[in-house]
């Protein structure tokens, strides 16, 4: 068991969305949430995730689990190329990796032995935190996985913010993927993507290990990928 969303309820106004609802979702389940347009999936994520808060009920995690939830979030500046994009998902291994950039230039130049001996001690103290983090792996791994969501060699140094709606949405994948969350929150997944987009995706989030839960009106989508509705 991963999750347990235990009698939760949640109302706007006289608006009753759900009333004591329960359900448990297992490690690597991939649980399709389905329903008309207004019965409250959006919010039932948004409350799994923390973002909303219901009217009763409780949500329970497995202890230490990760929660990443894919929303279409913008991008963060304008300036970045897709991949470091992506590597901004893990912005405290990248400041490990700045780090280690940092001492190895203030070793080479300096001259004093017990101010070199300080700064090795600290290299080998981030770059342990680094190797443990798997830092060498970043950019392979972000590679590998914007290659797997169909983007190109060519498409890895371009801007961003350049990419159309359905890329963007790949783009947020590709963060989250990175992040390696127990836990992966999909509301929507397919909407702005082409065919040729919804097989990227949907070959992805085969090759994802944990569990998923995503809401979508794509039959066929869904009929590849849940393992529960």
């Amino acid at each position: 068991m991963i999750l347990q969303v235990q009698h939760i309820s949640k109302a706007f106004g006289a608006q009753v969305l759900f009333n004591d609802a329960t359900f448990m979702i297992n490690e690597h389940d991939r649980f399709a949430l389905v329903g008309p347009n207004g019965a409250g999936k959006t919010t039932l994520l948004r409350i799994i995730c923390g973002q909303e808060s219901a009217d009763a009920g409780n949500i329970v995690l497995s202890k230490g689990a990760r929660i990443g939830y894919l929303e279409q979030e913008s991008i963060e500046d304008m300036d970045h190329s897709v991949i470091d994009e992506v590597l901004m998902a893990v912005r405290d291994v990248i400041a490990l990796k700045e780090r280690l950039t940092s001492l190895e230039s203030r070793i080479s130049e300096s001259a004093d032995g017990e101010e070199q001996e300080r700064l090795l001690v600290e290299y080998g103290d981030v770059n342990e935190r680094f190797e443990r983090a798997d830092g060498y792996q970043l950019v392979p791994r972000a590679r590998s996985i914007l290659f797997g969501l169909g983007f190109h060699e060519d498409d890895l140094g371009q801007p961003a913010s350049t990419y159309s709606g359905g890329w963007q949405v790949r783009i947020a994948l590709a963060k989250l993927l990175m992040r390696d969350v127990d836990l992966l929150l999909l509301d929507e997944p397919t909407n702005h993507l082409d065919l040729e987009a919804i097989e990227a995706l949907n070959y992805a989030l085969m090759l994802f290990k944990n569990t998923i839960v995503f809401v979508s009106h794509d039959r066929e989508f869904i009929s590849s990928l849940a393992t529960r509705i």
